[in-house]
């Protein structure tokens, strides 16, 4: 299947609700149309979800944090966790020591050539407003400053809940595919494809969904309340994305909810692949050997014509709706 971008009525509808405007939109800041069609049909075809009930999340430390992305990445792929492994090397325990001083804070705004990729601040619970990774070289937009050193920088609040965990396994995929775009000299932040961006991070995200689910009854030994918050988290991160494509809402088509649900789906077929070919598949998502798009990355992952990417979408949306947890039960009636 050929993977040039499709002008369809969608993708210009798409294309206004983008920040940077219509007309600065490029042929690769969007999915395809022949890949967005098939999971907005597939979510139209999933029931309606009510709403679940909310649950307390326990308190994580950055140190926890690190070593359970870590764990993650690497059990997934050796290759990805040692990516990980360099980045958090490059300055993380500095930061985490240094947001502990009192009066500490971060001048977002500072955005001069870094001694170290990590920028931490550490806020109460549902204090965290900052969660990003600005890419080398990057130039600024209205919504980021910009980055002009030559390495991605994370710039995190952290509130220890398991929210702020598993972005923070997010954004630091944002920083590995950068750091892969960018090693070998020839390409800068401009050339990964704007629907790609948050398709990589939400990868990394996925494989940290697994590892979470995976060792969830241990994780509640030392975590009360884990298995519960982590439904909790998934159905308020899915769920709207789900309702976006079943409303055909199309406002940042190019990065959620087609980036946190395709990502979703190649995942599914990595963790199901024989080694070899996982890291074929993260090779290729995470910009291993060149800028790619998401056809691209189906074909490395054996998803190649029409009807394969049709099944594609819906084994995605399928495991995506698999994670809702059991809705809030009903208030009893009063008695008279």
């Amino acid at each position: 299947m050929e993977s040039k971008f499709l002008e369809t009525s969608l993708s210009r509808a798409a294309a206004q609700y983008l920040p940077e405007g219509k007309d600065a939109v490029k042929e690769d800041d969007l999915f395809p149309d022949s890949v967005v069609a098939p999971f907005i049909a597939a979510v139209k075809a999933a029931p309606p979800q009510p709403a679940a009930g909310k649950s307390p999340s326990p308190v994580f430390t950055l140190e926890e944090s690190k070593s359970l992305i870590l764990a993650a990445l690497g059990e997934f792929s050796p290759a990805l966790g040692q990516k990980a492994r360099d980045v958090f090397n490059d300055g993380f325990d500095k930061a985490v020591a240094a947001s502990r001083k009192d009066g500490f804070k971060v001048h977002w705004d500072n955005v001069a050539d870094p001694d170290s990729r990590w920028r931490i601040e550490q806020v109460r619970a549902g204090k965290c407003k900052m969660m990003r990774s600005r890419a080398a070289g990057s130039t600024p937009t209205a919504f980021d400053p910009g980055n002009p050193g030559v390495k991605a920088v994370i710039d995190y609040q952290f509130d220890s809940t398991l929210d702020t965990v598993v972005y923070l396994a997010h954004e630091l995929g944002h920083s590995i595919a950068d750091d892969n775009l960018q090693k070998g000299g020839t390409y800068k932040a401009g050339d990964n494809k704007g629907h790609m961006q948050e398709t990589q991070a939400y990868y990394v995200q996925n494989i940290f969904y697994g590892y979470l689910q995976k060792h969830a009854a241990e994780l509640e030994k030392n975590h009360a309340g884990f298995s519960a918050a982590l439904k909790t988290h998934l159905h308020e991160t899915l769920e709207p994305n789900i309702s976006l494509l079943r409303e055909e809402n199309v406002a940042r088509l190019h990065s959620r909810p087609m980036g946190i649900l395709a990502a979703r789906g190649v995942y599914n077929v990595a963790e199901k692949a024989a080694p070899e070919e996982r890291e074929k598949i993260t090779s290729a998502i995470m910009l291993e050997n060149a800028p790619t798009d998401i056809v691209d990355v189906l074909a490395t992952a054996g998803i190649r014509n029409a009807a394969q990417i049709e099944g594609f979408a819906q084994s995605a949306v399928a495991s995506a709706v698999a994670q809702r947890p059991a809705p809030a039960p009903k208030a009893a009636a009063p008695k008279l």
